[in-house]
């Protein structure tokens, strides 16, 4: 997807999405997890020269997540594209779009069968 196609579209539609949730995981995954199959385990993720950019490139997802990570989490689709999001960034860069959130209502995820 083209950054202006993705900054256009309602991204929670497509996350909740039966089929498109697994496109804007196969983005998440393309754009930035396998740039790190060329890492060594001992290398960090920060140093990599290319990481800015893709972070900028997935940026218009994350931002669908402000405000909406409690409800995503307990979404069916969209805690899968959470949990994708939680596999390839680094917890510090997740924090104001998903971690403060989830935190807020760790309690209520927990109980809840796609939350946790």
């Amino acid at each position: 997807m083209s950054d202006d196609v993705i900054q256009k579209a309602n991204l929670c539609k497509f996350i909740t999405d039966q089929n498109a949730n697994h496109v804007v995981q196969k983005i998440i995954e393309k754009g930035y997890c396998d740039s790190l199959s060329s890492l060594k385990e001992d290398e960090c993720v920060h140093l990599q020269p290319e990481y800015p950019a893709i972070f900028n490139a997935l940026r218009p997802i994350l931002e669908q997540f402000k405000n909406n990570a409690f409800d995503m989490s307990m979404h069916a689709l969209g805690c899968r594209v959470i949990q994708k999001l939680l596999e390839c960034f680094p917890p510090e860069d997740l924090k104001p779009f998903i971690y403060d959130e989830v935190m807020e209502h760790m309690l209520e995820l927990s109980e809840d069968k796609y939350g946790n």
